[in-house]
Order: structure tokens, then C-alpha cells, then sequence
């Protein structure tokens, strides 16, 4: 999905207490032009893993006939299953400019309403999250425009997080 990008500090979306999740994400410093490049290789890596799930036959939200009735029994691709094909693309690798967080959102006043996805933190504070599902192309939003962001109608809760600086792993299943 094509986006705008901000280029400098003062074009990057606030920091509000509606979107960190994590105060123990450990301090880090890059320039904007480390940031970028290293988001651009973020998103080269997110559109190949993604493509490449589509491509095997992960049915996305608004495919005809989408179903998963939350029991366990689905055709791959539901919003966890997405989470974690952006998870794996980028936890394999050492980022120095961002952190990474695997991210289950419940919806309030709901006991059944979760999703998943994935959110990324700049070392300067700007938030973008990676969401799949939907489409089931390598779909990207900046934090004021996230459909599922926390604090309007859903609360995240992190499940797993990459700080900036850690050491490339193996995503496995978590």
C-alpha cells in the first residue's frame, strides 16, 4: 500500500499514551535518514513474506467466503495467522532503529473480539503497524490512521517483542 512518509521529526505522528504499550522498550538513537532506510528494508521484507503466504493460499478478510469461526479449525489466514507471517519477517533479522511487537488487540466491552498484527516503534517515537489480514497484501499504517489502533474502541496487549539492537531469532510459532 503506497504511503506518504514522514521525512522529518516534525511531520511524525505524536507519541500519546494511546499508543505505547511497552514503557520498557529500551532507549535507542538514529537519525531519520538510519530510520528510513532501515523501514524501507522492513517493508521489502513484510511484502515478500506476505506475498509469498498469499501465494500459498492464505485466504485474507475480505476474500468471498472467508470464514474462521474461532474454534481452531480454519483455512489458513486469520488475523493471527498474518501476525505471525509479519512477525517471522522481521524477527529473523537485527533492526537498530526499531522495535517490534507482536500484538493481540482485544475489542472493548467484548469477550470475543481480538485481533492480531504487528506494531513497530522508532527509536523517535513513530508508530506504524503491519496488518495483512484484511486484504492479504502487504498493507502498512501510520498510528493516527490504524483502524485497530488502542484507545479508540481496542486495548493491545504486546505478546512478543523485538527490541531494537536484539539479536536475530528464530520466530518459530510464538
Amino acid at each position: 500500500m503506497e504511503r506518504e512518509r514522514p521525512t522529518s521529526p516534525s511531520s511524525v505522528a505524536p507519541i500519546t499514551a494511546s499508543t505505547v504499550t511497552a514503557p520498557s522498550l529500551r532507549p535507542c538513537r538514529c537519525s531519520p535518514a538510519e530510520e528510513d532506510a532501515e523501514f524501507q528494508q522492513m517493508l521489502s521484507w513484510y511484502s515478500n513474506d506476505v506475498n509469498n503466504a498469499r501465494a500459498q493460499g492464505y485466504q485474507a478478510g475480505n476474500d468471498p467466503g472467508y470464514s474462521d469461526p474461532g474454534l481452531g479449525f480454519h483455512k489458513v489466514g486469520n488475523c493471527a495467522d498474518w501476525a505471525q507471517v509479519s512477525w517471522a519477517a522481521l524477527v529473523t533479522r537485527s533492526w537498530q532503529c526499531w522495535h517490534v511487537q507482536k500484538i493481540r488487540a482485544r475489542q472493548h466491552w467484548t469477550l470475543f473480539g481480538f485481533h492480531h498484527f504487528v506494531r513497530l516503534q522508532s527509536c523517535s517515537g513513530r508508530v506504524v503497524f503491519f496488518d495483512p489480514w484484511p486484504t492479504g497484501k502487504p498493507d502498512w499504517w501510520e498510528a493516527k490512521d490504524f483502524p485497530f489502533a488502542d484507545g479508540v474502541g481496542w486495548a493491545h496487549t504486546p505478546v512478543r517483542t523485538h527490541q531494537a539492537g536484539d539479536a536475530p531469532r528464530d520466530p518459530g510459532l510464538d
